[in-house]
């Protein structure tokens, strides 16, 4: 909230109001927190909570909120309820019937943990794992492995159900509980090795360091990863900014083992969702007890950024496409010595290595073409030429047409580029898109012995 939030007194001495939403999702006990009240110095207070002695009254403690479950957890069994990993790696299997009360089950995740244990068990319930029943009153049963090198223990089951609609449903300790009868913590017995640390990451590259958003260009990131137990089970590629994290993908094992592995990803950055900037690259590595290690940088491992630059203009990218380089590719150049400048060449969709250059007509593109229209007094200068397709839409080559007409030669008249007129019925393929033929007309008539002049001029919108 800010000053506009005040419903009364002044700025020295005031009252504020703000309405805080409840997801529907939300349960249990929530304390409030303010996090900064600001002045105009730049003076601040910062995280003051409900359960604090300096909370103002008369409030304090915690909100309680309370909810009907969407999805109706019925049963929920784990067999073999207790299980013995000191030789290896044993099955367990999750079952549980759903009951929904509004939409269907999609999915859920069950988690096994220990929180005085070295790692934890993560398990995906989907539709597709379904034994009877429909998506708003089934059975679902999974199967997942105990690793090897877990600490024995009791882990503890939390069940998060998800559906088509509204929010989630949480069946923990702490929130909605687990039915009557169902199986409590898994417990877990193993005599021998444990793995009590998470992988240890000991280099990392990213090449190339720039990538204009949008290509195709792949971004190459390696990690050097060594687990000694229960060995490198994943290996995760971020982009980071303050304030943004982005997702790339796993990278997959190129030589060594699960215990001292290379790990690579090579992956096109996700097309034009990523804003220009400087990101950092974040890896993480899991074994297979989820133990996992962050790079960040701060870890003694030199960091690794990629800076993501702004798409290539539609002449940038022309000019590449058509093989100009150098001193060929200005938009001043005449690489093809036809009297006609890049920029020209790319505005009417023409070649920029080609002579000569014609005049537009409906086989090909080219300079704009006069043609008298009409007939008698009512006859009119009328240009045509091949613009973009979406032009007066997208606009991707980033272009902007201005038709002008006189009488001397010397004081021109304008004629706006949503004043043409676009034959959607005609396309034309170009080096630089797809075209449309269209025609400006001279707003004067023609009149014998009485000359007009006509041009168009093209620019690039920056």
């Amino acid at each position: 909230f800010d000053s506009g939030q005040r419903t009364a007194g002044t700025p020295n001495d005031g009252t504020y109001t703000v309405t805080l939403a409840v997801p529907t999702d939300a349960l249990g006990d929530y304390v409030l927190r303010i996090g900064r009240i600001e002045d105009a110095a730049g003076n601040s207070l910062d995280s003051l909570y409900s359960t604090d002695p300096l909370f103002p009254g008369p409030f304090s403690g915690n909100i309680l909120v309370n909810r009907t479950p969407l999805h109706v957890l019925n049963s929920f069994t784990l067999s073999p309820p207790s299980v013995n990993v000191t030789a290896g790696t044993v099955d367990v299997t999750a079952t549980c019937s759903i009951t929904t009360t509004s939409g269907e089950f999609s999915y859920g995740f069950l988690n096994l943990s220990n929180p005085e244990a070295n790692g934890s068990i993560f398990v995906y319930i989907g539709s597709g794992d379904r034994t009877a029943g429909s998506g708003t009153s089934g059975d679902y049963s999974v199967t997942f492995p105990v690793p090897r090198y877990l600490s024995p223990g009791l882990y503890a089951p939390s069940l998060d159900l998800r559906g088509t609609v509204g929010g989630s449903s949480r069946y923990a300790t702490d929130e909605f509980a687990f039915p009557a009868g169902a199986t409590g913590a898994l417990t877990v017995a193993n005599t021998g090795a444990v793995d009590l640390s998470a992988p240890v990451i000991s280099f990392v590259s990213a090449t190339p360091n720039s990538i204009p958003s949008g290509s195709a260009t792949p971004l190459v990131a390696r990690i050097h990863v060594t687990d000694d137990v229960s060995g490198v089970n994943e290996v995760y590629v971020y982009l980071t900014t303050p304030g943004a994290s982005y997702y790339l993908s796993s990278a997959v094992r190129i030589s060594g083992t699960e215990r001292n592995g290379l790990w690579e990803l090579t992956a096109p950055l996700p097309p034009n969702n990523i804003p220009p900037g400087v990101y950092a690259i974040q890896f993480s590595a899991t074994d297979h007890l989820n133990q996992y290690s962050y790079i960040t940088t701060d870890v003694g491992i030199p960091a690794q950024s990629v800076t993501i630059t702004a798409p290539a203009s539609g002449y940038d990218s022309w000019t590449s496409a058509s093989g100009l380089s150098g001193s060929d590719s200005p938009a001043t150049s005449d690489p093809d010595h036809d009297g006609t400048a890049n920029l020209l060449e790319f505005a009417f969709g023409m070649n920029p290595r080609s002579a000569p250059a014609n005049p537009a007509g409906v086989a090909g593109a080219g300079l704009p073409a006069a043609t008298l229209a009409g007939s008698g007094a009512a006859r009119h200068l009328t240009l045509g030429f091949w613009i973009p397709a979406d032009l007066l839409t997208g606009n991707s080559l980033k272009l902007s047409y201005l038709a002008q007409f006189s009488s001397n030669g010397t004081t021109w008249t304008d004629v706006p580029q949503t004043s043409f007129t676009i034959d959607a019925g005609t396309s034309l393929e170009t080096t630089s898109g797809l075209r449309r033929f269209c025609t400006v007309m001279d707003p004067a008539a023609y009149s014998a012995n009485q000359p007009r002049f006509g041009r168009i001029q093209a620019s690039l919108i920056p």
